[in-house]
């Protein structure tokens, strides 16, 4: 009974072990995400601020420039959120991570303890046959005497 119980709980942990590691996948994958929209956000900026270079080279209305400085400020603060988010998903990743190897090592435990019952359960199995074999041994012994 014990050891079905065990086994259980062994089973449980090995599903952990696969949800946790489910998690890393699902975490890795919206971190690569928001890798790939800051790199676009960072590429529109420059793009944008290399074409403003040039069109202030040819002479452009004070308007147009303070309308071009706001909206870089904006992209600015654009890329400062999406590296705030692309930190955090490398927070979650590592979190996960962190977890699955948590869970790896309690079903690295638990293999130990089933595979040391199995050992002590050989063990009293063998004891048994033994007792067994030389109850049978001593009985055909005395009959043997006895006649």
């Amino acid at each position: 009974m014990r050891a079905i119980s065990f086994q259980i709980l062994y089973d449980l942990a090995v599903k952990d072990v696969d949800e946790a590691f489910k998690a890393i996948v699902a975490a890795d994958a919206r971190r690569k995400k928001a890798e790939e929209q800051l790199i676009r956000l960072q590429q529109y900026q420059y793009d944008y601020k290399r074409r403003l270079q040039q069109s202030m080279s040819e002479g452009v209305l004070s308007s147009q420039a303070q309308n071009d400085q706001k909206f870089i400020s904006t992209m600015d603060d654009a890329i400062q959120q999406q590296s705030n988010v692309l930190g955090q998903t490398q927070k979650q990743v590592a979190t996960e991570r962190e977890r699955w190897m948590v869970a790896r090592r309690k079903v690295a435990s638990m293999e130990a303890l089933l595979k040391r019952d199995q050992k002590r359960q050989t063990l009293v199995a063998a004891k048994q046959e033994q007792k067994a074999n030389d109850e049978y041994a001593a009985r055909a012994y005395r009959r043997l005497h006895a006649a």
